[in-house]
């Protein structure tokens, strides 16, 4: 592709010519369609009320406690 390009500008390539061209190639990478992806937050997390909560999650992860550390940074995020 850079050898391409270099090409282009050294045989004198109209600048409009190549903004147009490069327009319709970026346009090969642009999704087609937002998927917005959600996940659902428990609005009943026991752990909504606790501080420090990344702590805890760390420590719990460590421990091998895997959905409690989950519960722990949703929390956290459910917080901010």
């Amino acid at each position: 592709m850079n050898e391409m390009m270099q090409q282009w500008e050294k045989e004198g390539m109209d600048k409009e010519m190549e903004e147009l061209m490069m327009k319709e190639w970026a346009k090969s990478w642009a999704p087609t369609e937002v998927v917005e992806k959600v996940v659902p937050l428990s609005e009943d997390n026991p752990y909504k009320d606790i501080t420090d909560n990344l702590k805890h999650a760390k420590q719990l992860y460590q421990e091998g406690e895997n959905h409690q550390a989950l519960l722990h940074l949703e929390a956290e995020v459910q917080k901010n």
